[in-house]
């Protein structure tokens, strides 16, 4: 009675992150929808482009990626925490870059 082992189930872990993208998008209308009572048009701009760039990427990685595998272990819960602050960093990241506020990264950098 041999225990079968096999590798990180990465198409699994990337098929999660996709789902948490597309909730962490659904949180972006938050904001989007406090600019649009508040007229703050460039932010809204920001944050509307910010979601829809969330949710698409979102969108592809659950429903592009097919894993052979359905389970998950605990490697692929440690893999999943660590990619899910690092995919959230990211996306979260996009608002900043886009607006036009002088305290913005993007004129920080360019």
């Amino acid at each position: 009675m041999g225990v079968k082992k096999f590798g990180i189930n990465y198409p699994m872990v990337l098929r999660v992150i996709g789902w948490l993208l597309m909730i962490e998008a659904g949180f972006l209308l938050f904001p989007v929808a406090t600019c649009f009572i508040y007229c703050e048009n460039n932010d809204l701009e920001a944050f509307a482009i910010s979601a829809a760039v969330t949710f698409a990427s979102g969108c592809a990685m659950t429903f592009g990626i097919r894993p052979a595998r359905h389970e998950m272990a605990k490697r692929e819960g440690f893999l999943l925490t660590a990619c899910v602050w690092i995919f959230f960093t990211i996306f979260g990241m996009l608002p900043f870059m886009l607006t036009e506020n002088p305290l913005s990264l993007r004129n920080a950098f360019f």
